[in-house]
């Protein structure tokens, strides 16, 4: 094959690949968890919240929590914005419908950003999202759970946070890591708390 047969196969690959990226997010973009839905309205409320979510290799996104705009004490809605594939992302979590039990990274992120604002959970020197973090990725390293890693999961995986976190405690007590199992109770107090309304 002559050298502009070579190029003009390169940008054919290159332009398939493009589309079916694409079409990828697309897909990627509405697959996410039953609390959360996809917005284009960004809040203007301060950040309560920040998490940088691994995506294979190097990189990593930034997320955000806040208040949305509409967020009220009687309907809390917590607006997750990240800036996967270099745009901006933003998710509206409404907090009455995440269910620790059967819940996604994102909807946890903006539970556990809700309640470190409103003092259920105590949210330590980094918040207690990093703290659940360090729960999970410590029950997917002892084969607890499956992947947390990527966006994707990220979005809309479902984890049973208080199997993970209540199998962990187990393991911090018996190797003596009182530490941790504390952090543990904490986190489970929290859990239980908005648990009891599923």
């Amino acid at each position: 094959m002559d050298t502009m047969g070579i190029v003009t196969g390169f940008r054919y690959q290159n332009e398939i690949y493009k589309k079916a990226r694409e079409a990828k997010q697309t897909d990627f973009y509405g697959n996410i968890s039953d609390a959360a839905e996809l917005t284009e309205k960004k809040s203007s409320r301060p950040v309560l919240s920040m998490t940088m979510i691994p995506d294979g290799g190097n990189v990593t996104y930034g997320m955000t929590a806040k208040y949305a705009e509409h967020s009220t004490d009687e309907n809390p809605v917590i607006q997750v914005s990240s800036n996967y594939g270099g745009k901006t992302v933003i998710y509206n979590v409404n907090i009455h419908e995440v269910n620790p039990n059967n819940a996604s990274q994102l909807e946890m992120f903006a539970l556990c950003a809700y309640s470190d604002d409103k003092g259920i959970s105590d949210r330590g020197t980094f918040g207690s999202y990093q703290r659940m973090k360090v729960f999970g990725q410590n029950a997917e390293m002892n084969g607890y759970c499956q992947s947390l890693g990527g966006y994707e999961n990220f979005l809309g995986a479902k984890f049973n946070w208080m199997n993970i976190v209540s199998r962990m405690m187990n393991d911090y007590l018996q190797a003596g890591i009182y530490k941790q199992y504390q952090q543990g109770t904490q986190l489970m107090g929290m859990f239980q708390y908005f648990a009891k309304a599923f």
